[in-house]
């Protein structure tokens, strides 16, 4: 009995095995994540929970059962696992809200995923191919259907255009957001579609399609009229002027496509801009810049203004003003303002190097109340609006440089090899991490992670598992 049931396993994990190395598993791996991220807007809820956690804890139990069929050990990067002790052993020695322990534990699941999927590819050009792959796939997807969502609202097709989540008040103003709650989540994707498409147009020659996906994703984009697009676009600019020099002995580049490309996204900008110029847009655009710039204008001037008139204004009525004043602006300044403020009055009261990891949600309101002591808006509470300026207040000053070094020594790293690839992977979580300030965003996430997978001290040195002796080793 006992060696019926032996055979049979080994018969079975034969199988398995053979299952787990095919390309079919691939193409579920990368369909899982391309459905991460797909879903990873907070609005799509399954049972109070983001989707694209359940999607990551699917990804985890997959490349886990691969590496038990078919690897006898498993090698990872040391460097995210010393990052990783490093920034908890000191959030544990500031003092471990018992809150922060399930966002931090889902963290430490999802940077595993990330680093198993990563070293689940052997070939280095296959892993690149993927992962822009991925981004462009959902780039169109999204594009595709903001396209139908605009013709569904200015034809009053509510079913389509307001089906997922409530997009009415954005398409109000004229303003795309797709299948995600707001434009600069969005954008936040497209950006990467835009660059992904930029990348293929620059080292493959003939090939149309790269050229009208990345029209319609620049389109889509510029719809949505968020910051992230105009940052985007201003990176490019800056991107294409210095692959331009850095690749202009390499004969394998395709410079004609540089050229088109570049031809075709100005174009398409100035005559968007000018068609929007008959409207109140680039009005509001200013208005927006103004928003980042001076922290008197929108909401904040709502709080002055009426605490100056009616000292015993009702807070219902102050926050129903707040609301219709949040309708009317884009709150990227006011967040982005705020927010940092939170950060530089930490710094005030001692905290160099911060409140430790997931506390800037829980120091958030004392800030708030400290700042605005009249009413504010709760908004970006839980991300900081950006990677950066959430580093900075939870990882304080130091941890900013430390975190500006690392991207710093990516950058020096790919200029020395003039690898383009790295270029426009370092851009692209560049334009997310500027906007978007939460750590488990795929991009966010698997983007540090891979641009960590690339430096010199990632590659020499290796923590070994031995999965059948249950050994763990650092091998150089």
């Amino acid at each position: 009995m006992n060696l019926l049931h032996i055979r049979i396993g080994e018969k079975m994990k034969k199988k398995i095995a053979k299952i787990t190395n095919s390309k079919y598993f691939d193409y579920v791996i990368d369909l899982i994540l391309c459905t991460g991220l797909l879903v990873q807007d907070t609005s799509f809820l399954l049972f109070g929970t983001p989707c694209y956690k359940y999607v990551v804890v699917l990804l985890f139990i997959l490349l886990s059962f691969y590496y038990l069929i078919n690897k006898k050990e498993i090698k990872v990067g040391f460097l995210p696992i010393i990052l990783l002790v490093i920034m908890y052993a000191y959030s544990f020695i500031i003092g471990f809200n018992k809150s922060y322990i399930v966002p931090s534990v889902f963290f430490i699941v999802e940077v595993t995923t990330f680093i198993l999927y990563l070293q689940s590819i052997n070939s280095t050009e296959e892993l690149r191919k993927r992962i822009f792959n991925i981004i462009l796939f959902v780039a169109t997807i999204l594009s595709l259907f903001a396209v139908i969502q605009y013709v569904a609202y200015n034809l009053d097709l509510k079913i389509i255009y307001n089906s997922i989540t409530q997009h009415s008040f954005y398409l109000a103003e004229g303003r795309i957001t797709s299948i995600y709650s707001e434009p600069a989540h969005l954008c936040s994707v497209l950006g990467g579609g835009l660059f992904v498409c930029l990348y293929y147009i620059w080292t493959e020659k003939g090939n149309i399609r790269y050229y009208l996906l990345a029209s319609l994703i620049l389109i889509v984009s510029l719809y949505s009229k968020s910051f992230v697009t105009y940052l985007t676009i201003a990176l490019f600019i800056v991107l294409y002027y210095f692959s331009l020099f850095l690749i202009r002995k390499n004969k394998n580049i395709n410079k004609k496509g540089i050229a088109y490309s570049t031809i075709l996204m100005l174009s398409i900008s100035i005559v968007f801009f000018l068609f929007l110029s008959d409207s109140n847009s680039i009005e509001v655009m200013d208005d927006k810049v103004k928003s980042i710039y001076d922290n008197n204008y929108g909401v904040v001037d709502v709080i002055k203004n009426e605490s100056e008139q009616d000292n015993d204004l009702d807070n219902v009525e102050l926050q129903k003003k707040l609301e219709l004043q949040k309708q009317q602006d884009n709150l990227t300044g006011f967040a982005v303002i705020s927010n940092y403020n939170i950060a530089i009055e930490k710094l005030k009261d001692g905290y160099v190097l911060g409140t430790g990891i997931f506390s800037h949600l829980s120091f958030y309101d004392k800030y708030m109340s400290r700042i605005y002591p009249t009413a504010y808006i709760r908004i970006n509470y839980t991300d900081a609006c950006s990677i950066f300026l959430r580093v900075f207040s939870e990882f304080g000053i130091i941890g900013l440089l430390i975190y500006l070094i690392m991207l710093l020594c990516i950058f020096a790293n790919a200029v020395k090899r003039k690898d383009i690839f790295m270029l426009f992977m370092l851009w692209l979580y560049l334009t997310q991490s500027m906007r978007l300030g939460d750590y488990n965003w795929f991009i966010n996430c698997l983007g540090f992670i891979f641009l960590l997978s690339t430096t010199k001290f990632y590659q020499k040195y290796t923590l070994v598992v031995n999965m059948k002796r249950h050994v763990i080793k650092i091998k150089s």
